[in-house]
């Protein structure tokens, strides 16, 4: 996304932006594109201010909904050719091969503070690897990262890639969570409260 311009802020990425893509389970094969999924109905994307803000963006494709649950939105917006070697090594997982330039980019873009698990990941910092080989490592045996090794993993096209069905099961995730959550307030019901009202557990006047 930094390669992107803009801020976090431009593309709602505090609030309506659900997640980021590569590609689309509907057009493999197609490179060169970034795939923004949205919470947002079509019918409320042409009007709302983000909606406005994105199809104004220099490399604005288009959108599409997704009517799935409450109605999504994806926007398409093409990756800068200015960036094919960045984009090459991203795929390799040589994070730390980004220009000096870009680096300052991602982590403008991410807000990352000083000595961040961002910075230690694109310089190498011997902190996060250590920490790495902590996190890798377990009672038995210890994990030694190799010296000049990248101290994140390569991105895998499949987790890349957006699937209907991964939207479906976020679906069922979020309305079991409601469930839970209704479940859970019927179980402190002050017992103060008439026999109507605690017929609708976990309502509120």
């Amino acid at each position: 996304m930094p390669m992107l311009g803009k801020d976090r802020e431009f593309y709602g990425f505090y609030k309506e932006l659900m997640n980021v893509y590569m590609f689309e389970e509907s057009y493999p094969g197609i490179d060169g594109y970034i795939y923004l999924l949205y919470r947002i109905k079509e019918d409320k994307f042409d009007g709302s201010t983000l909606g406005r803000r994105l199809v104004m963006h220099d490399y604005y494709i288009g959108y599409y909904t997704i009517s799935t649950g409450p109605g999504y939105s994806m926007v398409v917006l093409q990756l800068p050719d200015n960036y094919g070697h960045e984009i090459k090594l991203f795929w390799e997982g040589k994070f730390s091969q980004f220009t000096e330039f870009y680096k300052m980019t991602v982590l403008s873009f991410h807000d990352a503070i000083e000595n961040s698990l961002l910075h230690g990941i694109l310089d190498k910092k011997t902190k996060t690897k250590k920490d790495l080989e902590r996190r890798l490592s377990e009672k038995t045996s210890k994990v030694r990262v190799p010296n000049g090794m990248d101290l994140d993993s390569k991105p895998l096209i499949t987790t890349e890639t957006f699937f209907f069905k991964d939207l479906t099961k976020f679906e069922i995730e979020q309305k079991e969570k409601l469930c839970n959550s209704i479940r859970s307030d019927s179980l402190v019901v002050p017992a103060s409260m008439s026999k109507r009202q605690r017929r609708k557990p976990g309502t509120t006047n």
